[in-house]
């Protein structure tokens, strides 16, 4: 018989039979119900005739996929090839479809789903060289980040940029989707805010001509949230400027922490004619900055409670104060908070830390 076997989140290795006609969803009366909110209530219906199967996506929030592309119309499955439902990947088996039929031919397409499974690790590990692996030399600044996407690839990113003269750039962002397609996105954007930061330090002006660009190509309507720091390492003075980011978090020596900055314009790639604000502020020694992206406040646990900032900002000032001691604590507050619940969107967390004379170096993680 049929079956989609799943392999990922809470119930990876269940075994879903196909029958004539299977409903995937999240609701109860799906026939194959998969329990994960990126999952549509009716998400998915899978037809089975005459050892032939086919998927049809039932207008989902999230999108169905076969082999990394996805489903507009009733879609056949092969043996072996990667389903993703929302977050959740399952892979189709078909005993039967290996048989021979009438003419002696085997219809076995096991090969494919293979292929595309090593170029989606491949890609995975590409991304992430393509982001710095190594923190600014900055003395007298430490950095520490985490970067965890949902998927083999991520639509989230985060880049150091060096503006010369002692100034650094700290760029954080969120491409809307997941997957294939937001990571290229998200390379992209990456690219062209790189060549717009040459010979300038306005991260207003920054933010204006990487959406300028963006703006000028239809990309099937993507967008991308963004923020752009420019850190003076001599003086401490950031300035800042957001398209439509969280705002980021400020922990002085006492623990007490702050959000840094006014609510952000609007996102990357949909308004050529956006203006984006600045805001400043001097970094005193012993304080740190978090950026961070929206995968880490959305995040829920199984009552399907949210993060949120006021979690995120204890968990910040509950830290030892050090910049790796703030982003672990973030992180192990939020497992603590999900359990046994799977992260469904791409998280990002970068901070960086002005220390006390003789403090901590800087720190790659």
């Amino acid at each position: 018989m049929a079956k989609l076997i799943v392999q990922n989140g809470r119930q990876r290795g269940v075994e879903f039979p196909i029958q004539h006609q299977t409903i995937v969803g999240r609701g109860d009366t799906s026939d194959a119900p998969l329990l994960d909110p990126s999952v549509s209530r009716r998400h998915a219906l899978l037809t089975y005739a005459d050892r032939i199967c086919r998927i049809s996506d039932l207008g989902s929030a999230n999108g169905t996929f076969v082999n990394g592309r996805q489903v507009s119309s009733p879609t056949e499955l092969h043996d072996g090839d990667i389903v993703c439902i929302g977050s959740i990947h399952a892979i189709y088996r078909d005993p039967e479809a290996n048989a021979p039929i009438a003419d002696g031919r085997s219809v076995g397409r096991i090969g494919a789903a293979e292929v595309f499974q090593r170029d989606l690790m491949l890609a995975s590990r590409i991304q992430r060289r393509f982001m710095p692996r190594s923190a600014p030399a900055l003395p007298g600044y430490s950095f520490a980040w985490e970067y965890r996407p949902a998927l083999a690839v991520g639509g989230d990113f985060y880049d150091f940029l060096d503006l010369g003269a002692g100034l650094v750039g700290v760029a954080v962002g969120d491409v809307s989707g997941k997957g294939i397609s937001a990571a290229l996105y998200a390379a992209k954007l990456m690219s062209d805010l790189r060549h717009q930061a040459v010979g300038r330090t306005d991260p207003a002006e920054i933010l204006a001509r990487t959406n300028d660009v963006l703006s000028a190509d239809d990309y099937e309507g993507m967008f991308a949230t963004a923020a752009l720091i420019v850190l003076d390492s001599y003086s401490g003075r950031l300035s800042l400027s957001s398209a439509g980011r969280p705002l980021p978090l400020v922990r002085d020596h006492r623990g007490c922490t702050t959000t840094l900055g006014r609510i952000g314009d609007g996102p990357l790639g949909l308004d050529p004619t956006l203006v984006f604000g600045l805001s400043e502020y001097v970094m005193e020694p012993d304080e740190a900055v978090i950026v961070y992206t929206d995968g880490l406040v959305e995040a829920t646990n199984n009552r399907q409670e949210l993060y949120g900032v006021r979690r995120l900002t204890e968990a910040v000032r509950l830290s030892d104060g050090t910049i790796s001691g703030i982003v672990d604590s973030v992180l192990n507050d939020l497992q603590l908070f999900a359990g046994e619940q799977n992260i469904n969107d791409d998280l990002t967390v970068v901070g960086f830390r002005r220390s006390l004379p003789n403090g901590e170096s800087g720190l790659r993680r």
